[in-house]
């Protein structure tokens, strides 16, 4: 049979409603749709702290704690934001670094110190109102309207432990020391983990004819 086939009631509630009814720049694809230039939020808000305590134990013992804190919340246009004014995705994840050391003057020519530190790292790209059962995708002359980026990141772990001693002998100075060093990353990714359909042309025989 021929004639105009209907719209598919998921596409018409989940694309068509979602997408501008006109553009504000050149037509494209033959006139078939047409460019939308608008201003979409790029806010990047940081927050920071850091904080250091010293005890002089005596005067041949002192210790040192030092914290320190960062985080941030990125608006992320590259990722996909459809047509809202607002970016679907956020990019931000904590910091924290601890720091503590020990001094020790063992003699008045021989000085040992002690440092351990650990940071911790939580950067992320945080995903935006993504559908639950499945992504469409592969629209043809449209931007997709929906969010498709999924959460992705990763948790780093810095472990640094240091000794450093001095030792004075006459006109002569000797310094050395050790270090050891570990890191630990764990690697998140939800990318492929909601089924994708994608819109497909003419080109494929299966697409109904009219």
């Amino acid at each position: 049979s021929f004639g105009v086939l209907s719209v598919d009631p998921l596409i018409q509630s989940r694309i068509l409603n979602n997408v501008p009814t006109a553009g504000n720049g050149d037509l494209t694809n033959g006139g078939l749709s047409q460019l939308l230039t608008f201003n979409q939020a790029d806010n990047d808000t940081r927050n920071g702290f850091t904080g250091r305590l010293d005890f002089d134990i005596n005067n041949d013992n002192s210790l040192n704690f030092v914290y320190k804190f960062n985080d941030n919340d990125d608006d992320r246009q590259s990722d996909g934001g459809g047509f809202d004014p607002t970016p679907f995705v956020t990019q931000g994840g904590p910091t924290k670094l601890y720091i503590g050391t020990y001094r020790k003057a063992i003699s008045d020519r021989f000085v040992n110190e002690v440092r351990g530190a650990y940071q911790r790292s939580e950067p992320f790209f945080n995903q935006g109102p993504v559908p639950q059962d499945f992504i469409i995708g592969g629209l043809p002359f449209i931007s997709n309207p929906q969010a498709t980026f999924r959460d992705q990141g990763r948790n780093t772990s810095l472990y640094v432990i240091q000794d450093n001693a001095s030792f004075t002998m006459g006109n002569h100075t000797f310094r050395f020391g050790g270090q050891y060093e570990a890191h630990r990353i764990d690697s998140q990714v939800n990318f492929d983990t909601i089924p994708t359909f994608s819109i497909s042309t003419t080109g494929n025989l299966n697409t109904p004819r009219l």
